[in-house]
């Protein structure tokens, strides 16, 4: 029996300075179409709740550090 796939849209957003721009490719894309700068990706629950926020705006705080 073979195995059935299903594709699944993921859906995507990004935002810069609290608007939302235009997200429509893959991450290594997106990357090598904006400038350098620190970002970071985050799963959502139930679409309004960010998983581990917290690790994600540390993450971003300590960027500039590195």
């Amino acid at each position: 029996m073979a195995a059935c796939q299903v594709e699944k849209k993921l859906l995507v957003a990004a935002a810069k300075n609290g608007l939302v721009i235009p997200c429509d490719v893959e991450a290594t894309a997106f990357l090598l179409a904006h400038p350098r700068g620190a970002y970071t990706a985050a799963r959502t629950v139930q679409q309004t709740k960010i998983f581990d926020y917290e690790a994600h705006i540390r993450r971003l705080g300590l960027s500039p550090l590195k």
